[in-house]
């Protein structure tokens, strides 16, 4: 596993900023406005100006497996869709006060680059993060609660597809948030996906063919 640097880890975490504890009763557009400040609005502006260019570079990266890729691409691709879309005021253990400055495909990058998960994990996780928004319909995916809804996928479906996997501390630090609370985010993943982890092998296949064809029949085959 490639070694993370203190300053590489604070500096995620800082980016991807934990909701303080009262989130739940903020209004959505509360909730984000009255913790930004003028140095954050700036940097993420300027993130998301930056977004495409990352996501072109990620998706050139020769030394990922290509199912990873297809996941990058997958990802950033619903990223884009979900730019001005209307999200619910409802707030839930997943949402960010603000929209990280890291777009979703470079996100994947990183865990992928840092914890070395068996591919198939990220296949994983997005069967996952399907299945959860079909049982449970309070939760939605947008660009809040997109992040810590992917790593929280990944930390189920590495522990439910490897035999060896990273600590929650490991993956917290690679995701950029604390073990606390990624433990927490875990429990709630899995109980809102009522432990329903089984994947058939013809589900898992179908998935990765859709993903993997998704990517190939896009423009120029490169990630938006």
């Amino acid at each position: 596993m490639t070694k993370i640097s203190s300053s590489q880890g604070c500096a995620l975490q800082e980016n991807f900023s934990t909701p303080p504890k009262d989130r739940k009763q903020q209004s959505l557009t509360n909730s984000v406005s009255s913790q930004l400040i003028d140095s954050e609005d700036t940097k993420m502006n300027h993130a998301a100006t930056q977004d495409k260019m990352e996501a072109k570079k990620i998706c050139n990266s020769s030394n990922l497996p290509s199912e990873v890729l297809d996941v990058i691409h997958f990802l950033n691709c619903i990223e884009k869709r979900l730019e001005g879309c209307k999200s619910r005021e409802e707030m839930t253990s997943f949402h960010s006060v603000c929209r990280p400055s890291i777009c979703i495909g470079e996100y994947v990058r990183r865990i992928a680059d840092f914890a070395r998960c068996n591919p198939r994990v990220f296949i994983l996780a997005i069967i996952y993060m399907d299945r959860i928004v079909r049982i449970d319909d309070t939760l939605e995916i947008n660009n809040l609660t997109i992040h810590r809804l992917v790593i929280s996928a990944v930390v189920v479906a590495s522990k439910y597809l490897e035999d060896r996997y990273h600590s929650n501390a490991t993956f917290a630090r690679i995701g950029g948030t604390s073990g606390e609370e990624l433990n927490l985010l875990e429990l709630e993943f899995v109980f809102r996906l009522k432990f329903e982890l089984h994947v058939s092998m013809s589900c898992f296949e179908s998935y990765a063919a859709h993903i993997s064809e998704f990517r190939r029949n896009s423009p120029s085959n490169q990630a938006y």
